[in-house]
């Protein structure tokens, strides 16, 4: 019974399904309040599968022509794909009355506003049809997935997304009615054309359908994610710790220890939460679980301003002899946890560990550390909400992992992770905090210099209100007494202040202030703001649109001070004492702290999330002055790119400021979306064509093509050079992803602008050539590539030695268009040329040499002599293993070294080379449609399948194997729009699979 009761309590510790049920009943309510009553009405009226279809079947029977017919058979096909979908749902809440209506209920609501259009019928269609695919890969999912509880919290989310995809539809239709077919109105128009919503479809679609439908695609490519290698996570952590019990792993440290990097000083007015500590140290100590040898996770889920990164870094400081190693991980941008595993690296001086480096070399010295470690380490994952993101940065080894976050998801894919809910702080325990953060005592009331009126004041203002429960509320509330003790003002006058402010603040939306933050906060700071000196306001106003985390208070105090605005003069400093902050910048950054506003720790400046939604939400009148002065800051800090060379010199450079530049893009499209826009100033295309082309250097393509996406409509000049930049750095991001159409688009366009523009020799127009002879030699016409090739060798050979590394590119370029076409002498020919060039110039370790090296093991693989091949790609590996370790070019080496192994029958070297590249090239994985990981796991099926009398032969293993190649195949082909004749051996189509250089 015990041990039945164990199970019982740890089941239940698992479950989050409580969270599921929240969330669905807000969005619920959200998307309910949005809506007007009679369309409520509406949706009430159809509440389930059997409703939903008796009215589509009424109107398929009553359609007039054929073409409607078919479609509203469509529309049924999608209600069946849904049905199996939305009983999954119920079936993994494990709750028979589970309400869905709303989104029947939605669904029938669009396509009676659309029904009599057959127009607009197809455009909803096409939606559907879109959606339909992400809820049959979730059925597909459901069937090879058995935690119930981690399914119900991805589902919750795409019918979050779907739901929102229906309502904004139904909005779109009343805001663009159809002639004769009004506002609400159900009546029947007469005139079938469309209005003014054919030229506001495309937009629409754009902005609002393709985010969601795109969120949906990332939660069906997590969950299959945690389906398909959690297997493979337990095998190798399995593998790790039989290696560690049997004495083989050992690791020679570099470091002193403790080791302990948080960002923040401890908070010593920490009040509470022993409870939840509790819970933490039991779970997460090895102490307290011996025969727990891998991962451990525990997570803090809570609301924005509850203190969930306060609990983390309390528990962090008690526990510094508990662990030798802690690590803090910034879990809010791709830029932030390369710029934490950086740190970590640095500051155990692990060899080989450098600062500007590629930043995935770091990344794996921290995993073979963690791994190989007998060190006890925790990492703390603080605001950790993007799982897609964060993949590639958890661990499989045996250690703790502690996590914050506003979503309660298997981040780490631990089926033995634990997690607790903050609570808000009841009544005695917000007086509590209160007295302890302002000095008083909570007891002995007759001591306190403040009258008892006040004091009966300000716990009337605790009390009265439920927003005051977050630790946030609360330090401001004592921050605001501090700054009147100050003064001499009373304090119990803050309780009418409340009281006025509250009244003048507009209530926030309800998809913000239910799930968010609330009214209580905003009325607090709102009265914070209020008693700010005209400094303090700006320099707020300017902080609240970089990042929140890390910003180098240096920025405010430029080389070139002429780059400061007029609302930056405070700034200002003497030539010779630029090595200090102005006075009266220091004395604001001062004004800000005592305020509560900021924090400063050393040289960095960091601001609350909240205070940064409060601020432009209370706040509006100075932004677009604040946004020229930050964009001009931030323009002078990041570096350059000239001439389009590469700026690997500058890494560094660009690594410390690239979160600010992320930030200013996400603010811009905020302040955008708001109806409230900013005007770019010219400073901002340059530093987003710079941004955009340093990510994709580092391989960051996701967030590269956010600050793409941001550049194109800041520019707004089609015919302008900084357009035609910025579609040539899609396009090479796009070529890179095997997205050959898109990268057609883009790369024609800057073709044609940097033609018209430029000298008929300059760099940059070569370089457009050369991407155009890259990509038509993917596409297979190699007779006009081999043109491109031949313009782009011109131009650089008349450019002198500068340009002798990109002849060396294009002279390999020129060599794998030959090597297509059989000409092996000639492609021969063209590889010695570049190799020669990049030896002479480049060096005999550079990655630009070990480019050709697996060039001219590709031509030696082709012509069957496999032994000089395997000695190409072993010797790109030699470089590629010290330089680039995770980039993709060294996932294909190992991937064509295991083609050599097999076709040389050394079956186990094979297999090793495979997953290496697997391991890799997962690092670098981009979803289901990623072309690398299909090939890779075609060619394990295949070697697999060819040693049947191998004692490792598992034919099951080699089906899955092979169903998930073909899976990632069809997506490959239907997202990227690759090429592929059906009568094409399985070798040739799973290499058009991916990128064309890296086939």
């Amino acid at each position: 019974m015990a041990a039945e009761a164990s199970l019982i309590d740890k089941r239940h510790s698992l479950d989050t399904r409580g969270f599921v049920v929240r969330r669905w009943e807000a969005v619920c309510e959200i998307c309910r309040s949005g809506l007007s009553a009679q369309d409520c009405h509406l949706i009430d009226q159809w509440r389930n599968f059997q409703s939903v279809s008796v009215e589509l079947k009424k109107k398929h029977r009553t359609a007039p022509t054929i073409s409607q017919k078919l479609k509203f058979d469509e529309v049924l096909q999608f209600l069946s794909t849904y049905r199996y979908f939305d009983r999954n749902f119920i079936e993994a809440m494990k709750r028979p009355e589970m309400e869905t209506s709303l989104v029947f209920g939605a669904l029938a609501l669009v396509i009676e506003l659309c029904s009599e259009s057959e127009l607009r019928l197809g455009r909803v269609l096409e939606v559907l049809g879109k959606a339909k695919r992400q809820f049959e890969l979730f059925n597909r999912c459901n069937v090879a997935y058995d935690e119930e509880s981690d399914m119900a919290n991805y589902m919750v989310l795409a019918l979050e997304k779907f739901a929102g995809i229906l309502l904004d539809m139904v909005k779109y239709m009343h805001e663009h009615p159809r002639r004769g077919h009004a506002g609400n109105s159900t009546a029947v128009s007469v005139d079938p054309n469309e209005t003014t919503d054919l030229a506001m479809w495309p937009s629409f679609r754009r902005d609002k359908i393709e985010p969601s439908i795109e969120a949906m695609g990332d939660y069906v490519t997590q969950i299959h994610s945690i389906a398909a290698f959690s297997t493979l996570r337990k095998d190798r952590q399995t593998n790790y710790v039989a290696a560690k019990l049997e004495g083989t792993l050992q690791m020679q440290e570099y470091s002193h220890f403790p080791c302990i990097s948080v960002p923040l000083l401890r908070n010593e007015k920490f009040y509470g939460r022993e409870q939840v500590l509790q819970r933490i140290g039991v779970h997460l100590d090895s102490k307290m679980n011996p025969d727990q040898q891998t991962t451990r996770t525990f997570t803090i889920y809570g609301r924005r301003g509850i203190g969930k990164t306060h609990i983390a870094l309390e528990y962090a400081y008690r526990n510094e002899k508990t662990f030798d190693a802690i690590f803090w991980i910034q879990c809010e941008t791709a830029a932030s946890l390369r710029k934490s595993f950086t740190d970590m690296a640095l500051m155990l001086r692990l060899p080989k560990a450098v600062s500007g480096g590629p930043h995935e070399d770091n990344l794996r010295l921290c995993h073979d550390w963690l791994r190989k470690t007998d060190k006890r380490w925790l990492l703390i994952y603080d605001n950790a909400e993007n799982i897609k993101l964060l993949e590639p940065y958890w661990p499989a080894a045996s250690g703790a992992i502690l996590i914050t976050s506003r979503n309660w998801v298997n981040f780490a894919f631990d089926t033995l992770r634990k997690g607790v809910t903050i609570d808000p702080f009841n009544e005695d325990e917000r007086w509590e905090v209160l007295c302890k953060l302002v000095g008083w005592s909570s007891r002995n009331l007759e001591h306190h210099h403040v009258p008892r009126m006040d004091l009966d004041a300000i716990k009337d203002l605790l009390s009265g209100d439920p927003g005051f429960g977050l630790g946030l509320a609360i330090s401001l509330t004592a921050s605001l007494i501090q700054a009147r003790e100050f003064r001499n003002q009373p304090i119990g006058d803050l309780l009418e202040d409340f009281e006025t402010h509250a009244q003048r603040v507009p209530v926030r939306p309800p998809q913000y202030s239910t799930l968010n933050t609330s009214h209580t906060v905003d009325t607090l700071y709102s009265i914070s703001f209020s008693t700010l000196s005209p400094n303090a306001k700006t320099l707020l106003n300017v902080l609240c649109l970089l990042s929140p985390d890390v910003t180098q208070d240096g920025i405010f105090n430029p080389k070139n001070q002429n780059v400061l605005t007029p609302m930056l003069e405070f700034c200002k400093q003497e030539t010779r004492k630029l090595a200090t902050l102005a006075p009266q910048l220091h004395a604001t950054i001062k004004e800000l702290r005592y305020a509560g506003l900021i924090k400063r720790e050393g040289r960095i400046l960091s601001v609350h999330r909240v205070v940064q939604e409060a601020f432009f939400y209370l706040h509006a009148e100075e932004r677009q002055a604040a946004f020229d002065a930050a964009v001009r800051l931030i323009d002078e800090a990041f570096p350059r790119q000239i001439h389009g060379r590469p700026m690997h010199q500058v890494w560094e450079r660009c690594e410390a400021n690239i979160q600010d530049v992320l930030f200013l893009a996400a603010k811009y499209e905020d302040f955008k979306n708001s109806g409230k826009p900013v005007s770019a100033p010219s400073e901002f295309g340059e530093l987003l064509k710079n941004a955009a082309w340093y990510l994709f250097e580092v391989g960051e393509h996701r967030e590269s093509k956010q600050l793409l996406k941001t550049g194109f409509q800041v520019c707004g000049n089609e015919d302008s050079l900084l357009y035609a930049h910025l579609r040539n750095t899609a396009g090479v991001v796009d070529f890179e992803l095997n997205h050959l159409p898109r990268s057609r688009e883009s790369m024609e366009k800057a073709l044609e602008v940097r033609r018209s523009l430029l000298e008929p020799y300059h760099e940059e127009l070569a370089n457009t050539v050369h991407n155009m002879g890259n990509l038509t030699s993917a596409e297979g016409d190699l007779d006009k590539a081999l043109k491109y090739f031949e313009e782009a060798e011109d131009i650089r050979s008349r450019l002198g030695e500068d340009s002798a590394i990109p002849l060396a590119i294009t002279n390999q370029g020129m060599g794998r268009a030959l090597f297509l076409q059989r000409k092996y002498d000639e492609a021969s020919e063209r590889y010695g040329k570049a190799e020669t060039l990049a030896e002479q110039y480049a060096g005999t370790n550079s990655v630009v040499l070990a480019g050709i090296n697996y060039a001219i093991g590709n031509l030696q693989h082709a012509k069957g002599l496999q032994r000089d091949a395997k000695r190409y790609y072993e010797k790109a590996l030699n470089v590629l293993i010290r330089s680039t370790p995770m980039h993709i070019l060294t996932s294909c080496t190992f991937y064509k070294l295991a083609c050599c192994e097999a076709k040389m029958d050394n079956i186990q070297p094979a297999r090793r080379n495979l997953e290496r590249a697997f391991e890799i090239g997962n690092f670098r994985r981009t979803g289901l449609d990623d072309g690398n990981i299909a090939r890779i796991l075609w060619k394990q099926a295949s070697v697999l399948s060819d040693s049947p009398l191998d004692a490792s032969y598992k034919p099951r293993e080699i089906a899955e194997k092979r169903d998930q190649a073909q899976m990632m195949r069809a997506a490959v082909e239907k997202n990227t729009g690759a090429r592929i004749d059906l009568d094409e051996p399985d070798e040739v189509a799973y290499d058009k699979l991916v990128c064309g250089y890296f086939r």
